[in-house]
């Protein structure tokens, strides 16, 4: 499977190693409580956390309401989502590192099919959105994070979540227990859970069905700061670290100016002064002053 210009990993069909890394999906609609999980479990278990890109570039332009973009705009949002997620799962891949995030790809073609049902996308262009089996492949577990009485999200939200649900039906084999079959023969752990979740009760789920091998294989003091900067060098991104307190290092993992969201500004040229500054950052990884990794951080 190609993400970006990048293979990613060997998934032979119908067979997932057992010492596949610790890889976590997080999925449905918007205002459920995802984000927060998927902070509780990169810090519970030391995963680098993959973040949902689309809340920081609306910051960007507090002004746009993506319910009512047009079609340019519409369409280079989704477009730098789906750049950004092939960006960091190819990072993921790469460095093979565990990881969970805030979003699967699954989520963006849920949301291009939404400004399709009001106009704005055409059809004939949503398959450049679309979600092949093989990804699934990449997960061990995969949570969808649904509204149970549709009282929890808007009337964009539930169309999204129903599409999403579809979606994953149509792409299941089989079922058995908590574990789901998917197309490609790939098999993982699988969830459905209500609006905002009780993180301890997932923390629980995931110990219970991984492996030790996955839970020994995290982010780690043996995971140092020159392996990220030369990772994210192969990806033609500028790194730049900040010296912190105590002679500790920052590297922050979010999206940023360097990364392929250019079009995105393209479709909203007001975002001109503010493109080039710092923007909010979701994450950082602290590394000591022999460039060892210490913790990572959440906020916003």
């Amino acid at each position: 499977m190609i993400l970006g210009r990048y293979k990613i990993g060997s998934l032979k069909k119908g067979n997932r190693k057992e010492g596949n890394m610790l890889r976590i999906g997080i999925t449905g609609a918007h205002g459920l409580g995802k984000t927060t999980l998927a902070k509780a479990l990169a810090k519970e278990f030391n995963l680098y956390y993959l973040p949902e890109v689309a809340r920081e570039m609306l910051g960007w332009s507090p002004d746009k309401d993506w319910r009512d973009f047009n079609t340019y705009q519409a369409i280079y949002f989704e477009e730098a989502l789906m750049n950004a997620h092939k960006f960091y799962l190819n990072s993921c891949i790469r460095k093979d590192i565990a990881f969970v995030t805030d979003r699967i790809m699954l989520d963006i073609k849920a949301y291009a099919v939404y400004h399709a049902n009001r106009g704005v996308i055409e059809w004939d262009k949503i398959s450049r959105f679309s979600c092949p089996s093989e990804y699934f492949g990449l997960f061990t577990h995969l949570i969808f994070v649904f509204d149970a009485n549709e009282d929890r999200t808007d009337y964009a939200g539930i169309e999204i979540q129903e599409f999403i649900e579809k979606e994953l039906k149509n792409f299941t084999l089989s079922e058995q227990g908590n574990k789901r079959t998917f197309k490609g023969g790939h098999a993982l752990f699988y969830a459905e859970i209500p609006a905002y979740p009780d993180a301890h009760k997932i923390i629980k789920w995931i110990r219970e069905t991984s492996n030790d091998f996955q839970l020994d294989n995290l982010l780690n003091s043996d995971t140092d700061l020159a392996a990220f900067v030369k990772l994210y060098k192969k990806f033609g991104i500028d790194v730049k670290i900040n010296k912190g307190v105590d002679d500790m290092y920052d590297i922050f993992l979010t999206m940023s100016n360097q990364l392929p969201v250019l079009k995105y500004r393209e479709a909203f040229p007001t975002l001109s002064n503010k493109f080039g500054g710092r923007p909010e950052f979701y994450s950082r990884i602290v590394f000591d002053k022999d460039g060892k990794f210490v913790k990572q951080e959440f906020w916003g």
